[in-house]
């Protein structure tokens, strides 16, 4: 407690008696009664519309006051410019990771940037008798959400981290889940009863949760302090960080997961406004939700972006088993993201729900097969990740796809539910027939991915 207060009287010392506190408390002023007149102009047009649609006139500017604080707190980091992340306590001193957190969150809401926006949406309570104490308890909420959910991104990019691959992906989730109920209960809806209040006050103890989860996997990883970082000694073996640690792979699957993301939003948003799907058709669009986009980014040519790897593996072993042990491996965590991505679209379209997940897990066993044997037939270098020049077969993408797009079949012809069974078993047969070519075509794969340098 003493070390608490020792910081809130630093932080307040620093700001109005250290180096140019001047400035700092003419801005602080300036910044507050702004605050305050924009705060009384805000209350004002909520009671008092002079349009004729009044209602919808008020949640708008209820949605413009949410949409403010939590944008403007993500941000406010990286414009205009960047600001890297500090520990106000030296790495060095002995300190408990819970209270070292506490005090770094502490230190951050010291900042004149809360105080501004919290005298804001108090004096918007105060003279507005439509934005209730649910609405101003979700403000409050939207503010120190974005706070958390910059935190965690900003911690992610700068710091090591030392992180099992349960805990991200319940990160993950957890971020999905958070955001999804911050847009329906704070934007979308606009509910203002106990229930959407007890929701948005959960995400914020979960993204509060999920910070102290993050900063704790930075001490224990290497303490960072002014940007630096002490690196523990330790090598972090883990298949997730191995993917993540490989710079072209990591650039390419982040592309395929960003175009993947791009297109179930806007389908989710399209729907939601006009009750149709993009392109007036959803399985167009489960093309996109399906494991074929990272399998055409990625896993169509696994070797030419892990082709150290392949070499080690082949040199130390000759197995083809140890090959396809490997590549299951690198293939795991970026699919378990994917599925759990594609999860959410098929859960928020409930008349296909288990035909999405059976559609899914259909093409992922047709995928991993395809994927293995591409990869080894078709090794192709890859010079830059991100390129005009493609990083795989063409034909064996478009393939992939044709293939995964046939199962949309099913749907309006149960009977050849029975084909997959056929595309499993020329799957299986596909391996066994690399398996036994594996070792003449080994040396065609060092040719491509080392010899030549190009393929």
């Amino acid at each position: 407690m003493n070390l608490i207060s020792f910081v809130f009287k630093t932080r307040l010392n620093f700001f109005f008696k250290g180096e140019g506190s001047a400035s700092r408390i003419t801005g602080l002023t300036i910044f507050s009664l702004l605050a305050l007149f924009y705060g009384r102009v805000s209350a004002y047009f909520l009671d008092n519309s002079f349009i004729p649609d009044t209602l919808q006139m008020k949640i708008n500017i209820i949605r413009g006051i949410f949409s403010l604080l939590f944008l403007s707190t993500i941000t406010r980091v990286y414009l205009p410019g960047y600001k890297p992340k500090t520990d106000f306590i030296p790495a060095v001193f002995p300190v408990s990771h819970g209270k070292r957190f506490l005090i770094d969150l502490l230190a951050d809401f010291l900042y004149p940037y809360f105080f501004v926006l919290l005298l804001f949406i108090t004096v918007i309570k105060i003279f507005s008798s439509e934005f209730d104490i649910y609405f101003y308890l979700q403000a409050i909420s939207a503010l120190f959400s974005g706070h958390f959910i910059r935190r965690i991104f900003q911690s992610s990019a700068e710091r090591k981290l030392k992180l099992n691959a349960m805990t991200v992906i319940f990160i993950v989730i957890n971020l999905a889940v958070c955001i999804f109920i911050i847009y329906q209960f704070n934007y979308r809806t606009l509910s203002h009863n106990l229930t959407s209040l007890a929701l948005t006050l959960a995400v914020m103890v979960a993204l509060f949760a999920t910070d102290s989860i993050i900063e704790r996997s930075v001490i224990e990883s290497g303490i960072t302090s002014g940007g630096r970082s002490y690196k523990s000694s330790r090598l972090d073996n883990s298949a997730a960080v191995f993917i993540l640690r490989n710079k072209s792979a990591r650039k390419t699957i982040m592309v395929a997961m960003l175009l993947k993301l791009f297109f179930i939003v806007l389908d989710l948003g399209i729907y939601s406004q006009s009750g149709r799907h993009l392109f007036s058709n959803m399985y167009i669009v489960w093309i996109y939700v399906s494991p074929v986009i990272l399998f055409s980014y990625i896993y169509s040519n696994t070797w030419g972006f892990y082709r150290s790897l392949w070499f080690t593996i082949d040199k130390c072993t000759g197995d083809f088993k140890k090959i396809v042990t490997m590549q299951l491996k690198i293939m795991a965590f970026p699919f378990i993201l994917d599925f759990l991505t594609a999860s959410v679209y098929f859960i928020l379209n409930k008349e296909d729900i288990v035909f999405g997940f059976a559609f899914y897990f259909t093409s992922l066993l047709l995928i991993i097969p395809f994927s293995i044997t591409a990869s080894i037939t078709g090794a192709r270098y890859v010079g830059k990740p991100l390129s005009f020049r493609a990083n795989s077969s063409t034909g064996v993408r478009f393939g992939a796809i044709a293939l995964v797009s046939s199962i949309f079949l099913i749907k309006f012809y149960p009977f050849l539910k029975w084909a997959v069974l056929l595309y499993i078993a020329a799957a299986y047969f596909s391996l066994k027939y690399i398996a036994g070519k594996y070792p003449a075509y080994k040396y065609v794969i060092f040719g491509k991915l080392f010899h030549s340098g190009k393929s």
